[in-house]
């Protein structure tokens, strides 16, 4: 609700229901122009609060920046409401305030698990604060193992962990980037320093590969003038990954459980793997070699999941190569499901829809239900994005030059109606053609015309040369046209 003045507003937030005051304080939040608006005062914050209404409570835990009224309703005792302090988004109170989170009353958050999921999930707890968390230093390497990693499990859901912060390079000096690159570092030093065990598995499991982790090496790098550090980068990322996916494997963990009752390695050693390759920074050669030639089908999967294919063969070659594998995995690559290059595109629909019929590995369940996930991916990625994702391929204009032709389909009825106008137009000089065919003639021309400006409008710069030829018969059957009309 907007008010013309903060007196009104003051008034009728001190005499609304609860419930509307719990409704306008969250809109006023979510509606505030800068995260460093000030929405609530800190007299009126007092004067609500002294409502002793337990709504209002909420609302203010949830919004206020007011150190000392925050601190107030966290030892109220009210659960609901410790929460919601801890839950509390307002910049203007985190990171600057909670001066009076001491250990104790930190160590009280983590004993409980509600609380430490709403703390270590706060997307203003950041930077060094989540690196600690992973690194287990400071007040953290005094708890438990157990506790630790229960926190762990918690820190690792936070937005600062699974995504990267958008960055103005414009406006910064670099320091926010490094700050933002710290959590990640850490999350995936876990990767080096936890034992391997089924609960540990598990915990990474669900951070690498259900949520996934945008990589950072967890490293320091350090340049040397002699040497290339970019070189250098890619040789410790590379010795990472060949050190971590041979670790995280069923033959390096002592209990049963890494094994399923068949024998089998536990799905989520497997997975795991398959995480950690997805996230690999392919775009290094050496890495992105490792990955596609590994043993480990898992590793390959993971490879499968993130790659950009150069050429359409490539996609038939590693189906070949993992039939079943190939495609559980790829049907989840946005890069295949992208309109250009169409070929690519076209190469992996047919995969997808008829190459699994030839081939015996793969049930006719698992064939419709990857049918079925392709189809719904490719429904979703076109509803976000339909110029780069069109959802029927056949649908979309894609132009190419091949061998001085131009291929497209809406080019395909151009040249048609083209062919036919140039016929028709040889047959009337050669007056082989009765004028009774004038009519439909100019129609076509018509046609022609709208759709040549289609096309062009398409990609006006491949269709140049088309166009001239197009336009040179325009000016032919005008000239035909005006001898006709003058006999």
């Amino acid at each position: 609700m907007k008010f013309t003045s903060p007196v009104i507003q003051e008034e009728y937030l001190l005499h609304a229901s609860p419930e509307f005051v719990y409704n306008d304080i969250r809109e006023l939040f979510l509606s505030r122009k800068s995260r460093f608006d000030d929405i609530l005062p800190k007299d009126l914050g007092r004067k609500l609060l002294d409502r002793k209404e337990p709504l209002i409570n909420l609302v203010l835990a949830e919004y206020s920046n007011d150190d000392d009224l925050l601190k107030e309703l966290f030892d109220s005792g009210n659960k609901a409401a410790r929460i919601a302090v801890l839950s509390n988004t307002n910049e203007n109170f985190f990171p600057k305030g909670r001066k009076w989170l001491s250990e104790e009353y930190l160590q009280s958050i983590c004993d409980d698990s509600n609380e430490a999921s709403a703390f270590f999930g706060n997307k203003i707890l950041c930077g060094r604060e989540l690196e600690t968390v992973f690194l287990k230093t400071g007040f953290y390497s005094e708890l438990p193992h157990d506790l630790w990693i229960d926190i762990v499990y918690h820190a690792l859901h936070n937005p600062n962990v699974t995504k990267r912060k958008a960055v103005d390079y414009y406006a910064t000096d670099g320091w926010a980037e490094y700050e933002d690159t710290l959590p990640r570092s850490a999350a995936w030093s876990l990767l080096d320093t936890l034992e391997v065990t089924f609960k540990n598995t598990t915990l990474l499991y669900y951070a690498f590969y259900e949520t996934g982790i945008p990589f950072e090496l967890p490293a320091v790098v350090k340049k040397d003038e002699n040497t290339d550090y970019s070189a250098k980068i890619e040789k410790e990322t590379l010795r990472f990954f060949q050190r971590v996916i041979d670790r995280w494997s069923a033959r390096n963990c002592k209990e049963n459980l890494a094994y399923d009752s068949d024998g089998e390695e536990s799905f989520y050693f497997k997975a795991l793997r398959e995480g950690i390759a997805s996230s690999a920074p392919i775009y290094r050669k050496s890495i992105l070699e490792f990955l596609k030639t590994h043993t480990d089908i898992y590793v390959r999967r993971g490879y499968y999941r993130v790659f950009s294919p150069s050429k359409a063969e490539e996609i038939e070659e590693l189906f070949k190569l993992d039939g079943k594998h190939f495609l559980e995995s790829a049907i989840l690559n946005q890069n295949l499901y992208r309109t250009k290059p169409l070929n690519i595109r076209k190469a992996f629909e047919r995969i997808v829809y008829f190459s699994g019929d030839d081939n015996q590995t793969i049930e006719f369940e698992d064939r419709q239900r990857i049918r079925e996930i392709y189809d719904r991916k490719a429904q979703e990625l076109s509803s976000d994005n339909p110029q780069l994702y069109c959802k029927d391929p056949d649908d979309y204009v894609d132009i190419k030059m091949t061998d001085g032709a131009i291929a497209s389909s809406s080019l395909n009825a151009v040249q048609q109606i083209y062919d036919n106008i140039s016929e028709m137009s040889k047959n009337m000089i050669a007056k082989k053609t009765p004028q009774s065919d004038l009519p439909e003639l100019l129609s076509m021309i018509s046609k022609l015309q709208r759709d040549s400006m289609d096309a062009v409008l398409t990609r006006i710069d491949l269709l140049e040369k088309r166009f001239k030829q197009v336009l040179i018969w325009f000016a032919i059957a005008f000239v035909v046209l005006c001898f006709i009309s003058r006999r």
